[in-house]
């Protein structure tokens, strides 16, 4: 690969193109792809790397405490939990209709699994989202009405 097309690669920000370009250019010698095909390769997996990495970003800015999955979540250990409404709810309706989701009731029954495990389903689906316990909103209000702060 030459200079001019590493440092239009560069500018461009198309770091995995730039990254796997010479290896690919070996492979094209020998397999001799048409065009369009050598371009959709490359083009593909760089598409592929950004919405990797999107997607790390935004479970990262989540803060999610355990990234608990609803695919392995245990119903058949948690009776108080009902599979079907979960189920609904990992459909994400009440995201697109704005609505919000409570989980409560005692310590160990699932909540915080649940909670994470619903936004990690919405943003693997492109939503951004923040993990908050109650109490640590609880703390921030009160702590802003005290100082007449707000966030």
């Amino acid at each position: 690969m030459d200079d001019e097309l590493d440092q239009l690669l560069a500018e461009l920000k198309l770091e995995t193109t730039r990254q796997r370009l010479p290896e690919e250019l070996l492979r094209a010698a020998t397999d001799q792809p048409s065009y369009a095909s050598f371009l959709a390769r490359i083009l593909r997996e760089e598409v592929y790397r950004r919405r990797t990495r999107a997607l790390e970003t935004r479970l990262d800015n989540a803060k999610i405490p355990e990234r608990f999955s609803l695919a392995t979540f245990p119903f058949d250990r948690q009776p108080g939990v009902h599979a079907p409404t979960i189920r609904q709810l990992a459909e994400l309706d009440f995201v697109t209709t704005a609505r919000n989701v409570v989980f409560i009731g005692p310590t160990g029954i699932g909540k915080t699994g649940l909670a994470t495990g619903l936004l990690i389903k919405a943003i693997e689906n492109g939503y951004r989202g923040l993990f908050v316990r109650a109490q640590d909103l609880f703390d921030e209000m009160y702590q802003s009405l005290a100082d007449r702060s707000t966030r």
